[in-house]
């Protein structure tokens, strides 16, 4: 027997081994006709709320052939077109292995449910009322099961069971329906909506393998507080979209606001609108948020994560100082600066007319001196009053008052 004081290692490694948030998040499970309940015991994924499965993760588990031959057992009382016509009802033979979600009208997470209770025998009542996976979620009041949404109705397919059965079904059934994240590049941004019983589908992120999620320390904000995570793979397809842009990311950083203050829904529009006008699918170097959530008073964004920032980098890894990589580094800062310039669409702003006659968006202008007889090369006054202005935008961050700081005060204007 392992020893939970001597050996918590080992128990981790063996814990992980069941289930991993890297690749498609899919395990190999090698037990074909093993006992479901265990087999979704021991395969369930563990997240921030504690063990959840997945609607991807359910079908890998309760394939077809384990669903079939449990349903076989005797003591279940089904002859064999009963058990196919259950089969079918609980994971349709048109589901793909490979596809995001079950198709609607399923009775996978309700299965799951009674599996975890040992009443497989019950789905016959669920199939028979047509309660499916999208009747879910239910509630409890005065030892009566009602929808949580709907027609305050009673249902029926609770009838005997004990208080504690029904109070097991209905905590439980945020372990298995989970939310699904899913956006691509020809979608517009979503808020997704979460009940305050949610199990949400990520974990903390650790910097290394080694170090215990406990540990991970979050980054506190003036708005809020954002914390690196991983999320499942089998609970989003941001892999997709974060592809069309050519961003390889595996983490990913959520941003909570605080909920300190009277305002807190105005400070989240505020804020979802501007990172949905002003994103990374519209240039590389502003940030790319994947999707806005509320939870109950919660209010939080979730985006790609990076490893660090440049300054934190620069500190780890000595810079290289070849040709190719000062290029890079170069366009890097130019884009940058093109990130606030796209925001505050510096281009209209600094158009005027030049002594030609002609309008034109550089940054200096042909200024004659007082003697009337020559010119002097200026930074138009548009473009200070813009810095200025950028200078004192609420989302300009130190390392752009630096970059500002050195245009406005050390370029040269170089004619070529």
């Amino acid at each position: 027997m392992t020893n939970l004081k001597t050996e918590p290692s080992g128990l981790r490694k063996a814990l992980r081994e069941k289930y991993k948030y890297e690749g498609n998040g899919l395990v190999t499970i090698e037990s074909i006709c093993g006992e479901l309940g265990k087999l979704l015991r021991d395969y369930g994924v563990e997240g921030v709320n504690g063990r959840f499965w997945t609607d991807k993760l359910l079908r890998h588990i309760l394939s077809r052939a384990r669903i079939k031959a449990e349903l076989k057992r005797r003591e279940h009382g089904f002859d064999d077109p009963e058990v196919d016509k259950y089969v079918d009802k609980i994971h349709p033979p048109e589901a793909e292995v490979s596809a995001d979600c079950t198709p609607p009208g399923a009775f996978l997470k309700v299965f799951a449910l009674l599996v975890l209770q040992e009443r497989c025998h019950d789905i016959r009542h669920f199939v028979n009322a047509g309660f499916n996976d999208q009747k879910l979620p239910i509630r409890i009041e005065n030892n009566t099961v009602y929808p949580l949404t709907g027609p305050n109705k009673p249902i029926a397919c609770f009838e005997g069971w004990k208080s504690s059965e029904k109070e097991y079904f209905e905590s439980y059934q945020w372990r298995v329906d989970t939310p699904y994240f899913s956006s691509t590049a020809d979608e517009p941004l979503k808020v997704h909506y979460l009940h305050k019983d949610t199990c949400k589908p990520w974990r903390r992120s650790r910097e290394t393998p080694s170090d215990p999620h406990d540990d991970v320390s979050d980054n506190m904000g003036t708005f809020g507080i954002v914390t690196r995570v991983d999320i499942h793979p089998t609970s989003h397809s941001y892999q997709q979209l974060l592809a069309s842009i050519n961003f390889d990311c595996t983490k990913f950083a959520i941003k909570t606001l605080h909920t300190t203050s009277h305002d807190n829904e105005s400070k989240f529009q505020e804020e979802w609108k501007m990172l949905k006008l002003f994103n990374g699918l519209k240039h590389p170097h502003l940030v790319t948020a994947l999707c806005a959530f509320q939870c109950a008073e919660e209010r939080g964004f979730i985006f790609p994560s990076a490893i660090c920032d440049l300054s934190e980098y620069l500190e780890r890894r000595e810079p290289p100082r070849h040709r190719k990589a000062t290029i890079w580094l170069s366009n890097q800062l130019l884009g940058l600066i093109g990130g606030p310039r796209y925001v505050e669409e510096f281009d209209d702003a600094r158009t005027t007319m030049s002594i030609n006659g002609a309008n034109n968006n550089v940054f200096y202008s042909f200024t004659r001196r007082p003697d009337r007889e020559s010119y002097v090369v200026q930074v138009k006054a548009e473009v200070v009053e813009w810095i200025i202005k950028l200078h004192q935008h609420a989302y300009c961050y130190e390392f752009l008052h630096d970059a500002l700081d050195i245009i406005s005060k050390e370029m040269i204007v170089v004619i070529t």
